[in-house]
């Protein structure tokens, strides 16, 4: 997969965990765990595209990631 997808999806990754940090700090408690769902899937689906894996949707990132990063080691 070429680099600036995997980087654009590691920068949405780290803006959604800054503005978790955010939330947090303001007591938004819900909108704090929302924005840090979206971290780790924008990770995920960084770390899949670095395998040259697409997925299209959340549950494929969970599938995927599974299957392709956390079995083969």
């Amino acid at each position: 997969m070429q680099k600036e997808h995997v980087l654009a999806e590691w920068t949405r990754a780290r803006k959604a965990l800054r503005a978790a940090s955010i939330l947090l700090e303001d007591g938004l408690f819900e909108d704090a765990v929302s924005r840090s769902y979206y971290a780790v899937m924008h990770a995920a689906k960084s770390a899949l595209l670095a395998q040259d894996t697409i997925a299209e949707s959340h549950a494929a990132v969970r599938r995927l990631f599974g299957a392709v990063l956390v079995r083969s080691g």
